[in-house]
């Protein structure tokens, strides 16, 4: 198993053709000698026209390091840029979350403490002094932009608890309106004016699908007949260069029986309308995709690319 970090793209309009491939994953590399790695699942958003990836370092290193891409087309045949490591001593013991509002890129992670911290950030280079939000969490927390407001969602004691902020720094708890457990960390995004969480269950490896139009009251969770080894990824993929337009929440998972491969769905309309597993692969099947088995991925998705970020099975 490696910690190396490798990227693939595709075309995103390509996601409702059935033969959708990725282009050949490639390293995240500062220098020659000097990929980048990570012991968890990368956080991916975009934020002022760039794709961000923002993970903890490989092995003991629980540093935060970020990276971007151009978020147009040039970033098909472009390399990530290294930006730099978060100062200021923060520590993730786990994969990290971003969102982005008000022109700010706002960053989720799990301490070493076991609490849920929020960091900011204009540029990506100058951040904020971290704030915690949510004490006692096991798994790595999710985040993203919902009607006005950031909302941050993590697990304490197996138990999905949810945050928000309409400023980014001053957060309140969210009372869900029922009790939703998890034994991997949470995915959020927002599809059709809804706020979406899937989540692996605490007592098998299925994904359920939660939705709010508030984040107040939610329904399900609804039983999406899929089932995977580590935490789920969810984005929006959204394009209008094609017809009929594409407009899908696209959801990456981890093989159950814990094998390199990556899985991906996608629902165009409900929680219970999901479409049976394909497989995330490569258009060249000498550089073929094999993440690291019981890891996740991070997600983002542009009006021209959709990204995917992912701890590799080997070195080469």
């Amino acid at each position: 198993m490696s910690d190396n970090l490798k990227s693939t793209l595709a075309v995103s309009p390509s996601v409702i053709d059935d033969t959708m491939v990725w282009f050949p994953p490639k390293n995240l590399i500062a220098t020659p000698t000097n990929p980048a790695t990570s012991a968890a699942a990368p956080a991916l958003t975009e934020f002022q026209n760039k794709v961000w990836c923002m993970h903890r370092g490989g092995g003991a290193d629980t540093s935060l390091r970020d990276w971007t891409l151009p978020a147009d087309n040039a970033g098909l045949n472009a390399d990530w840029t290294s930006i730099g490591t978060v100062p200021g001593g923060q520590q993730s013991v786990a994969g990290p979350a971003l969102a982005a509002m008000n022109n700010q890129l706002y960053c989720a992670y799990l301490g070493t403490d076991a609490h849920i911290w929020v960091t900011y950030s204009s540029n990506g280079i100058d951040w904020s002094n971290a704030q915690p939000i949510i004490s006692r969490a096991g798994f790595a927390p999710a985040l993203t932009f919902f009607n006005g407001s950031l909302w941050c969602m993590a697990a304490v004691s197996n138990r999905l608890v949810l945050m928000s902020s309409s400023n980014g720094q001053n957060w309140y708890s969210v009372n869900m309106g029922g009790n939703y457990y998890t034994s991997k960390a949470p995915a959020l995004a927002v599809f059709n004016n809804q706020l979406w969480c899937v989540f692996r269950g605490q007592n098998d490896k299925g994904l359920y699908a939660i939705t709010s139009t508030n984040g107040t009251s939610w329904n399900g969770p609804t039983a999406m007949g899929h089932y995977s080894d580590c935490e789920p990824a969810l984005v929006n993929i959204k394009s209008t260069s094609v017809t009929p337009n594409v407009n899908v929440l696209f959801c990456v998972y981890g093989d159950s029986e814990g094998s390199t491969t990556l899985w991906y769905t996608y629902t165009e309309e409900s929680p219970n309308k999901w479409i049976p597993r394909k497989e995330l692969k490569s258009d060249l099947p000498s550089l073929p995709i094999l993440r690291a088995p019981g890891t996740g991925v991070g997600l983002s998705s542009s009006t021209n690319i959709t990204c995917c970020v992912y701890r590799a099975a080997t070195t080469s």
